[in-house]
Formats: C-alpha cells, structure tokens, sequence
C-alpha cells in the first residue's frame, strides 16, 4: 500500500517538473519572440474589443 502511494506520488512530481519544464520552455519562447507575442496579444485584444 505504502509503495503504491509512493509511486503515485512519484508520478504526480514527474507531471510537476515536465510541466515546469514546459513552462520555462514557453517563458523562454515569449521571451525570444516578445514582438510576436505581444502581436498575438494585440490581435486577441481587438478581437475581444469587437466581442464587447
């Protein structure tokens, strides 16, 4: 019972890190291309102006 709990709690802090992986990845990417990002921001902020 121990050793199940144990890897499923394992399991959880594995999703965590390759999540705070893509995450930093993703961070790194909008840092590289914050001209793009910012486009896409500008874009979704007219759409929803239009929306409202």
């Amino acid at each position: 019972m121990g050793i199940t709990l144990l890897m499923r709690f394992s399991s959880f802090l594995y999703k965590e890190l390759i999540f705070d992986i893509i995450r930093l990845k993703i961070k790194i990417l909008y840092f590289q291309n914050t001209t793009i990002f910012f486009a896409i921001l500008w874009v979704f902020s007219t759409f929803a102006y239009i929306e409202i």
